[in-house]
């Protein structure tokens, strides 16, 4: 499955990850199933290394993300289908690929996180970028662990489900809470510190030459690297509070990346400043933003994402590049397609707004309704049985009916255990 399209003609693991995340949301497992496990049998090495940009890369160079994207979709897989016998059969492959971002080679234990010179958008050390601690790779890795013990419980290997449990632990603690490495400056959530404790702020390349011409980071004497966008993953998927200080903060610091140097609308990946493109919004970085205000009740700004999409060329056809803007690197336009884009707006629906969030044991509903939808209906593929769905909004308390009997709630949630054949649920939520 390209990534891109017309353009790249090759495979990442993280986009075909989050690929299957919006396969599932959508109730297609067999083709969910296929992308992991081809993912599993081409593009995961004995050493559980992952390929990019269908290579292998040495360990300075390895995104140490897509390891946690594939325990995270491995885990979701489980959750959606119940399918223990894939799980089971590829195992082996799982456990190296949560053993491997643990390895002494990239877990720095003073700092308790994990490091290399390549950051989550791919720069690497002759960008600029130092050996350090990208907030992606310690978010990515810190839940796929997290969750990926809850597999490793389900299938009974105890030690695996402990280790990956302590680890995730450590790496979530240190990323928010280190005296001396958390990435967080001033209130909010920072892309990258180095390894020596120092906020990098901005990309210098040791030499400009090799830069893209005329391209921001080949010129600006200072390329700021921050904010960027994937600082509020750790948001939209609920392992930091989105009604924290620390959330509000951090979205208010992402909202100089909106219309950053164009007019038009929507987010840059990162601050243009290091851009070795000419500066132009992301969609699929955009709705990192989007499922983080979702999150955070913001209905305005997840809207103005909602809308801006439509606008876009191909936003009719469903149909987005991957940036709205002219290139530098490759030397032609952006024709390409992204899949990932699709998945993004179909967790923004399903998981974020309609609030399906099936876990391994029990199928979960925290519906947060955005200003202006006052109804919302569904047909799920949950495993083996469809559910009916629909969340209707009232000024009362909320409420739920399962097949025609009202469940209790509890903190707006309606948790209960997998249901049967042919299940209806009605959720009244305040909003």
């Amino acid at each position: 499955r390209d990534s891109g399209f017309w353009m790249y003609n090759m495979e990442w693991v993280r986009d075909d990850v989050m690929v299957a995340l919006g396969m599932l949301h959508a109730g297609f497992y067999e083709e969910a199933r296929t992308l992991l496990v081809k993912i599993l049998d081409k593009s995961v090495g004995e050493d559980g290394r992952t390929i990019e940009s269908s290579r292998w890369f040495g360990y300075d160079y390895t995104e140490l993300d897509q390891n946690g994207q594939v325990l995270y979709g491995i885990w979701a897989y489980l959750c959606w289908t119940g399918d223990e016998d894939m799980v089971r059969q590829y195992w082996p492959k799982i456990r190296a690929v949560g053993d491997f971002p643990l390895q002494d080679y990239f877990l720095d234990k003073n700092a308790g996180m994990v490091h290399n010179i390549r950051e989550f958008w791919e720069r690497r050390d002759s960008f600029g970028v130092r050996d350090g601690f990208e907030l992606a790779y310690q978010f990515w890795v810190s839940i796929g662990l997290e969750k990926a013990a809850e597999v490793a419980d389900r299938l009974g290997d105890t030690s695996t489900a402990r280790r990956w449990k302590d680890a995730a632990g450590t790496i979530k603690d240190a990323f928010t809470g280190h005296p001396k490495y958390k990435l967080i400056e001033n209130g909010h959530l920072i892309k990258r510190r180095t390894r020596d404790g120092e906020w990098q702020q901005a990309f210098v390349p040791p030499d400009r030459s090799g830069m893209p011409p005329g391209s921001p980071i080949g010129t600006l004497e200072k390329p700021l690297c921050d904010p960027d966008t994937a600082t509020v993953l750790p948001i939209a998927y609920g392992m930091i509070d989105a009604k924290s200080e620390l959330s509000r903060k951090t979205l208010a610091y992402l909202e100089q990346l909106w219309n950053q140097r164009w007019d038009f609308g929507g987010y840059s990946r990162y601050n243009t400043d290091s851009e070795p493109d000419p500066p132009a919004p992301w969609p699929f970085g955009s709705l990192f933003v989007a499922r983080a205000y979702s999150e955070a009740g913001d209905s305005d700004k997840v809207w103005r994402v909602i809308r801006w999409l439509h606008t876009l060329h191909g936003g009719k056809a469903g149909a987005w590049f991957e940036r709205y803007g002219p290139s530098i690197t490759p030397p032609a336009p952006p024709v390409s397609v992204v899949g990932w884009t699709w998945a993004e707006i179909l967790m923004l629906i399903t998981r974020h707004i309609m609030g399906v969030r099936p876990g391994l044991d029990r199928f979960v509903v925290r519906p947060s309704l955005i200003d202006g939808v006052d109804t919302m209906q569904a047909r799920l593929a949950v495993r083996t049985h469809t559910i009916d769905l629909t969340v209707t909004r009232t000024s009362g308390e909320p409420q739920a009916v399962v097949n025609g009997k009202a469940t209790s709630m509890e903190d707006g949630s309606l948790s209960i255990p997998y249901p049967g054949k042919g299940t209806n649920i009605t959720i009244q939520v305040h909003v």
